[in-house]
């Protein structure tokens, strides 16, 4: 820390009365190449100031008291969860509820478990297609709270499930499993589980990738396609957005031929 921010911290506060709050630069971070007043102080009740840096490269918080500046305890690191259910084949009913909702044959990594009432157990797969964890995902169109639960079996594990099986062309970013196994039959696949990326995510993408980043996130998200494309372009290179009016996994077969022609090589 900047040794003349401690010593001039009760000036800086001195005109904050209880519940105020003001801007100035922080001490660690010093605002970033653009300097801005980043760090937020707010006077409490009992007198202290409470402090907290909105950069995100920087974030640091902590209390000020007459004692002096103290950094706010680092908060708990949320438990790991593992699924070790059992799993079984799945039932007749349920492939064909597959074949027809998703248009696709069931692949040998999926399973069926009774957890949850019974749901699909799809196998996240790695870039060497090994397991890495589970998506535990409803299925025949039953109506519950969580669609979808996602388990990894170690909890720095990148979070995405690959589908390669050519060594050129583009790698295609999608939401869901169903949908990356879909379009794996034509590109490389990388299924999001989500429309977020970690930054050891983006890494293991901008490794294994081959060709150019297709984003095609489902329908309701092409907002989101486009900041995933905007935030690691420089890591990825080459990225295009590929905007979805349909879900892959929900296309017919005449849809998913439209949108592969859509797809530049």
């Amino acid at each position: 820390m900047n040794p003349s921010f401690q010593s001039n911290f009760s000036l800086l506060t001195a005109g904050l009365e209880v519940g105020d709050r003001s801007r100035v630069l922080c001490p660690f971070c010093e605002g970033g190449s653009s300097g801005e007043l980043s760090l937020s102080l707010t006077r409490t009740e009992d007198g202290a100031v409470l402090y907290k840096c909105f950069r995100a490269s920087c974030g640091k918080e902590g209390i000020y008291t007459e004692g002096g500046v103290r950094a706010a305890s680092p908060a708990p690191k949320p438990t790991h969860k593992r699924w070790e259910g059992a799993t079984t084949p799945i039932p007749p009913a349920v492939e064909q509820w597959v074949n027809e909702k998703w248009h696709l044959d069931v692949p040998p990594s999926w399973h069926w478990t009774e957890d949850m009432g019974g749901r699909l157990a799809m196998s996240i797969r790695s870039p060497q297609d090994t397991h890495r964890g589970w998506v535990l995902r409803s299925a025949c169109d039953r109506r519950v709270r969580t669609k979808a639960y996602t388990y990894f079996e170690e909890p720095d594990t990148p979070k995405a499930s690959w589908y390669r099986k050519r060594i050129d062309g583009p790698t295609v970013l999608v939401e869901d499993i169903p949908s990356a196994v879909r379009m794996a039959e034509y590109y490389n696949c990388a299924a999001l589980l989500g429309t977020g990326v970690t930054p050891s995510t983006a890494e293991e993408i901008a490794e294994r990738r081959t060709g150019r980043v297709i984003v095609a996130l489902d329908a309701d998200a092409t907002i989101q396609s486009i900041r995933l494309a905007n935030k690691w372009r420089l890591l990825w290179e080459d990225v295009f957005v590929l905007v979805l009016t349909k879900d892959i996994k929900d296309q017919t077969e005449e849809e998913l031929c439209a949108t592969l022609r859509r797809i530049p090589s």
